[in-house]
């Protein structure tokens, strides 16, 4: 799958239920043909060995664990993503730092305007 396959599904993980909904449904309006929001690492990875996943939003915490392994294999399998989270930056490990991460609260256009420029690269 290429980095611009828009038959694909965007994948959202994010282990803060209202949050994800609203993100889901801001990606929805915007034209993004979006996945239910997953909250763990676990169930992501099953996500994408299941389904057709050409982007993704990760939240970088996520009840007690962190999302750099799922990162890795998001990147492994050339699936552009990006960190959205209320972490800092610097949390980030060298290797995943060239992602982009959007600060929460986020802001709906930041997220669109962001998403779309790592499908496009």
């Amino acid at each position: 799958m290429g980095r611009t396959d828009w038959n694909a599904k965007l994948l959202i993980v994010e282990d803060e239920w209202l949050l994800a909904e609203q993100i889901a449904g801001a990606l929805t309006a915007a034209g993004f043909n979006v996945m239910p929001p997953v909250p763990s690492v676990a169930t992501a990875l099953s996500a994408i060995d299941h389904e057709r996943v050409g982007a993704a939003v990760l939240d970088i915490r996520l009840n007690g664990e962190d999302s750099f392994e799922l990162a890795r294999e998001l990147e492994r399998r050339g699936i552009p993503f990006i960190f959205a989270s209320g972490h800092v930056r610097a949390e980030i490990p060298g290797d995943l730092c060239g992602h982009p991460v959007l600060a929460k609260p986020i802001r709906v256009g930041e997220l669109v305007e962001t998403l779309q420029a790592v499908i496009a690269s």
